[in-house]
């Protein structure tokens, strides 16, 4: 005969204890992921206004590159003359907006950036070649459930045909 008697189960102390335990271990990995999706979500928002600001400089850049002349009297507009076109980059509702040869080309900045503000500014060397440099500082801003960006973006170019 036996005197020994097994139990099988367990204590009520031991589930408690393994109840803690998982608790606070499904707890720590919902905050994980819910610090993950947000940092995706805001990589995601700042990926949107660079890349915006990018196809905006881009085209700028590039427009400002095959300019004969630049003018930059009126704040907010920038108006390039080249043997081909007239073109003309300014705001109009928060978006930055092209015009060539007077015919509206449509917004350059997708409709969720919002252009704060852009600044032309003209440089011209005095020397035996008058070289004309235009440098433009473009604000953008986005607004979305994840994030709240502001980032200010620069380029600048020297008019090709300023020292051909």
């Amino acid at each position: 005969m036996s005197l020994h008697t097994t139990t099988k189960g367990f204590s009520l102390i031991e589930v408690i204890v393994y109840i803690a335990v998982l608790v606070l271990l499904s707890s720590a990995a919902v905050t994980t992921l819910l610090s993950f999706d947000t940092a995706l979500l805001r990589n995601k928002t700042e990926r949107v206004l660079t890349n915006a600001a990018t196809v905006a400089l881009e085209r700028m850049e590039h427009d400002m590159r095959d300019a004969l002349t630049a003018d930059t009297t009126v704040s907010g507009q920038l108006t390039l003359t080249s043997p081909d076109a007239t073109t003309v980059f300014s705001t109009d509702s928060g978006q930055l907006v092209l015009e060539v040869d007077g015919v509206d080309q449509g917004p350059l900045t997708p409709s969720d950036v919002t252009v704060d503000s852009v600044t032309f500014t003209r440089y011209i060397s005095a020397g035996e070649l008058d070289t004309e440099m235009v440098r433009v500082a473009l604000t953008l801003s986005i607004e979305t459930h994840a994030a709240s960006l502001t980032e200010t973006y620069y380029v600048s170019a020297i008019l090709r045909n300023s020292y051909e």
